[in-house]
């Protein structure tokens, strides 16, 4: 299932397989309703798995959500988004996979194509 923490929250509408939309934005302190499909859908299946085998974290930075480390990098990157709420609050055990071009370095031109690394320069 992708992408954790929910997809559509862009600043201003951009997308965000573009720099320009590396920014998910949670106007009204919605973020709680982006985790709805997640918690209360993929994670409470029926079946023998209880839950979907696999999620996928979105590549915004899920802006000043962090109420622990105060980091804001792009969710894959995010112990916050992805220890603490999913694995530890939510109690998911399935797989995480990264979508494609997040180890990638940003390029100046802002391409589909280009890396995903956000909020990570301080570490190059």
């Amino acid at each position: 299932m992708k992408h954790w923490p929910g997809g559509g929250s862009g600043e201003s509408g951009r997308d965000a397989h573009f720099g320009s939309g590396k920014y998910a934005v949670y106007p009204g302190n919605n973020f709680e309703e982006h985790l709805l499909p997640f918690v209360d859908g993929a994670f409470k299946l029926e079946g023998k798995t209880g839950q979907a085998s696999a999620v996928m974290p979105y590549y915004t930075i899920s802006t000043a959500q962090d109420t622990v480390y105060h980091e804001n990098v792009g969710n894959s990157y995010s112990r916050y988004l992805i220890k603490d709420l999913l694995r530890d609050k939510y109690g998911y055990d399935g797989v995480v996979c990264t979508d494609w071009m997040i180890t990638a370095d940003e390029t100046s031109r802002d391409e589909f194509l280009s890396g995903k690394s956000w909020g990570l320069k301080l570490l190059l």
